[in-house]
């Protein structure tokens, strides 16, 4: 029996910053009914998510900054934090390089230096994060969680490539998606995460539903049975999951007939 759904959020729930669709809203409240939690998994920051679960943001608990933030129940239950000198190097290569832009993110904020003035107001009105403007991104203000480049020009394999060629000895780096990429500690992702959860919760992965559009998603969707990847999900995420959909709320209602009726996955 499923006793806890964990969903991606851009590109699996919402596309390209687009609202999300209300229906999820009373999805999550009826499988809340049955005893079953929803966890957000996402590189969003807390109040970003917070906001765009608006309805029921005190219902569900959150995977925040892909892997870095745990949050149950509306408390911070777990925090993975960056080495300060590894941090240090991440942040001056970010902001020496063109066309790149740093974003530091905090427990509740994030903190930002811009180079173009755009940058802020990307971070705020399209991100949706609450931000903090600083003249110096290099002056730690708390720990380190997660440090993320945003590339103005888009993110390419080579990109990609390209930073973990640099830091993906020390750091995992991953595509997070609209042109960013995330640095977090080495070995932290949403895999660590929802296998955390489970753990502390006391439940098996035959008890656990996740869905996924990209390689960020991929240690969550196996450390799960029911893994679900977007059709639009590169190749080898289809490939080992237990299905594929178009749309996560078809799935949803479907589990919840099969939930009513007694039937298996």
């Amino acid at each position: 029996m499923i006793r806890l759904i964990a969903s991606d959020i851009d590109g699996t729930l919402v596309r390209d910053y687009q609202p999300m669709n209300p229906e999820i809203f009373s999805l999550i409240r009826e499988f809340y009914a049955r005893g079953v939690r929803f966890t957000a998994a996402s590189g969003r920051q807390h109040p970003n998510l917070r906001k765009l679960f608006a309805p029921v943001q005190n219902e569900i608990d959150y995977i925040c900054e892909n892997g870095c933030l745990i949050y149950l129940k509306g408390e911070l239950v777990h925090r993975e934090t960056m080495d300060y000198d590894l941090g240090q190097d991440m942040i001056a290569t970010i902001m020496g390089t063109p066309g790149a832009e740093a974003l530091v993110s905090g427990e509740e904020t994030c903190y930002i230096q811009p180079k173009d003035p755009l940058y802020e107001n990307h971070v705020r009105s399209v991100v949706g994060n609450d931000a903090i403007v600083v003249e110096d991104i290099r002056k730690q203000v708390e720990p380190y969680s997660k440090i993320s480049a945003w590339m103005k020009d888009g993110v390419t394999d080579q990109t990609i490539k390209y930073w973990q060629g640099l830091f993906g000895e020390d750091a995992t780096v991953v595509y997070a998606g609209h042109g960013w990429v995330d640095m977090m500690p080495k070995g932290v992702h949403k895999g660590t995460a929802i296998r955390w959860i489970m753990e502390n919760g006391g439940l098996t992965k035959e008890e656990v539903m996740a869905f996924g559009d990209n390689y960020n998603d991929e240690e969550m969707l196996n450390s799960v049975e029911y893994s679900y990847a977007m059709e639009k999900a590169p190749q080898e995420i289809r490939d080992f999951t237990f299905g594929t959909c178009s749309d996560v709320t078809k799935v949803l209602k479907e589990t919840l007939r099969k939930m009513d009726r007694g039937e298996s996955l």
